[in-house]
């Protein structure tokens, strides 16, 4: 069972997209000596690929009553979700069995209060540490749209949001001079189109975000490996005492998992569940040639569901959720999808011959929560797992886990987040990769 952590004690996070840089960051300014230890670059991954939009206002689960029901069509190919499923990964149907029976009405509002409460502790996290310095980005407060192509799209999004409006978020359908007035590059917006802000989310660029906390670790003396995988946990005496990566041997008082899809195999070999599966998205990077018609509120068009934000000089859109696919692949007809949106809403403002398209995989689990806290290995954490949500959750989880190690209260209920119970089989199986 962990117990509280010193300052001053030495703490390895794996993982360097921004859940692991925050959680890192947090550590730091909590006293802790940090090591933050990646396979990859700093920042790159579902952190390089996502909307840029930071939406307490749209934080829902994916589990819920609406995707249960479109299972069937999803499972025929038909459309009816926006949620597509790869059979070719033999964890799919465990995993999805799990999704459907979190998916009743009560678990779906349980679940999104739960999230809607990490997700609005994590934009005041982010925004007193831009407060503090430089965070590489321009974290701003815009709200969000969502643009329907039909009435009961509306109802939509509004029943679908109603336990994010009980938590205190608001929704107001815009009429067109409403949001022209609000952001005139939406001048062009095609007619039919309604449109419901929620003033509730900001935008950046999460990239720039973890870029700038490491340097701000760095600067503080902590030791940052990039392009360093983890392949094992240290555990002697039942307590974790490091990893085993391509630096070789790291020892710590504690190691946090922040490694996204990676965290699953690592908890695992050592008898700790993370019920974690590769969700498949896509994100096009296009830059802007026509400043006036880009718009500095970000939203999401409902219909393609496809969500964008400006980043600068350049547009981010994505779309996606491809449960199990564990490819790079971007298919043409996303790339055509994603450029046909782009132009219904911002016709002849993105060079679009110039754009950057990637495939990444959000880590998410069955209830739509992350995982977040310690588990049954004294010295072990997890910070992984928030699926769509990673930009917007990434300082609030950061700031939560701190206190966990911490042994001090939370501003937030961490019981929704923390691991998953030991399943006694696993757990009474001997762990291989002990030193």
């Amino acid at each position: 069972m962990n117990t509280a952590l010193a300052p001053g004690s030495t703490v390895l996070v794996v993982g360097g997209a921004v859940d692991g840089t925050s959680a890192a960051y947090a550590l730091a300014n909590a006293g802790y000596a940090v090591m933050l230890v990646t396979a990859e670059e700093i920042g790159d991954g579902a952190t390089a690929g996502n909307a840029g939009l930071v939406v307490p206002a749209d934080s829902v689960v994916w589990p819920g009553p609406a995707n249960a029901r479109a299972v069937p069509a999803t499972l025929l190919g038909r459309g009816g979700s926006s949620i597509k499923v790869s059979w070719s990964n033999p964890r799919t149907i465990s995993w999805g069995i799990r999704f459907l029976a979190n998916s009743t009405t009560r678990r779906y509002a349980t679940a999104c209060r739960a999230t809607h409460a990490l997700s609005a502790h994590s934009l005041g996290v982010a925004e007193a540490w831009a407060a503090a310095g430089d965070v590489g980005t321009d974290l701003k407060r815009t709200g969000m749209l969502f643009l329907l192509d039909s009435l009961a799209a509306v109802m939509e999004v509004r029943h679908a949001r109603v336990p994010l409006r009980d938590a205190g978020e608001s929704y107001v359908e815009l009429t067109r001079a409403e949001l022209v007035a609000m952001d005139e590059a939406y001048h062009a917006l095609p007619d039919g189109i309604h449109a419901v802000y929620a003033p509730g989310a900001a935008r950046g660029d999460s990239q720039a975000f973890a870029h700038a906390l490491v340097e701000r670790l760095r600067a503080g003396g902590a030791t940052v490996l990039e392009g360093r995988p983890v392949t094992r946990l240290l555990i002697r005496h039942g307590r974790v005492v490091g990893v085993e990566s391509a630096a070789g041997r790291l020892h710590a008082d504690a190691v946090i998992l922040a490694a996204g899809v990676g965290t699953r195999s690592l908890a695992r070999a050592v008898g700790v569940r993370a019920p974690i599966l590769p969700v498949k998205g896509y994100a096009a990077t296009v830059p802007v040639i026509a400043p006036d018609r880009v718009p500095d509120i970000g939203g999401v068009l409902e219909s393609q569901h496809v969500a964008f934000s400006r980043m600068g000089h350049r547009l981010r859109l994505s779309t996606g959720a491809e449960i199990g696919r564990t490819d790079h692949d971007v298919p043409e007809q996303t790339m055509r999808l994603l450029e046909r949106s782009g132009e219904r809403l911002f016709p002849g403002a993105l060079d679009w011959a110039s754009a950057e398209y990637r495939a990444e995989h959000r880590p998410m689990t069955p209830t739509g929560l992350p995982i977040i806290g310690p588990t049954q290995i004294p010295g072990l954490y997890l910070d992984a797992a928030h699926g769509s949500l990673g930009w917007t959750q990434a300082a609030g989880s950061a700031d939560l886990l701190t206190h966990l190690v911490r042994g001090t209260p939370p501003s937030i209920d961490p019981t929704p987040f923390l691991p998953p119970r030991p399943n006694r089989l696993a757990d009474a199986l001997p762990r291989r990769n002990a030193t």
